[in-house]
């Protein structure tokens, strides 16, 4: 027959240490896991966020681009909107140069030949040349009466008249005023 003893048996100091012992084992056990689970836990939210870290700047990096492209297109865009300003206002300007220059053209001898022209709003002036002075008074001529040139002319002034000895040739500069 097996006997069991029904009191309680009186604890000895020693196996009150070895609980107490075993206790703070297993709660040192316990912390040290709980810590390396928190280190193991921080340290994959540590790389994941530095690769989100890594993308966004790269997403930066490529917003700054853009904004940088779209700033060069919006000053062309400011650019070639300026000079169609200017074009367009030029067009609605009836300077009529083409008439201009046409009826110059129209009174020239053949023997006269128009170097430079340059026209604004409301003056003129060209270079001409020519071998005989007889065709230089000719275009003159032409060019003060009221039927070919003077119907576009407000004022007509002889800049200058040469004679260029290596050509064998007269220059006559003209300027005025453009009706």
């Amino acid at each position: 027959m097996v006997n069991i003893n029904l009191l309680k048996r009186a604890q000895t100091p020693q196996l009150t240490k070895k609980r107490i012992k075993n206790t703070l084992n297993y709660i040192s056990f316990l912390l040290f896991t709980i810590l390396v689970i928190l280190w193991a836990v921080s340290f994959m939210i540590n790389l994941l966020l530095a690769v989100k870290v890594q993308d966004a700047s790269q997403l930066i990096k490529r917003a700054e681009i853009e904004i940088t492209s779209f700033a060069e297109l919006e000053v062309m865009r400011r650019t070639i909107n300026d000079k169609l300003n200017s074009i367009e206002k030029i067009n609605k300007q009836d300077y009529r140069f083409d008439e201009k220059v046409i009826a110059i053209e129209d009174i020239l001898p053949p023997d006269v030949f128009l170097q430079q022209a340059t026209f604004t709003s409301k003056t003129f002036s060209f270079s001409i040349t020519s071998i005989k002075l007889s065709s230089l008074n000719i275009f003159i001529e032409s060019l003060v009466s009221r039927e070919k040139g003077a119907k576009f002319f407000q004022k007509i002034i002889l800049e200058g008249l040469g004679f260029d000895e290596k050509d064998g040739s007269y220059k006559m500069n003209i300027s005025g005023e453009l009706l």
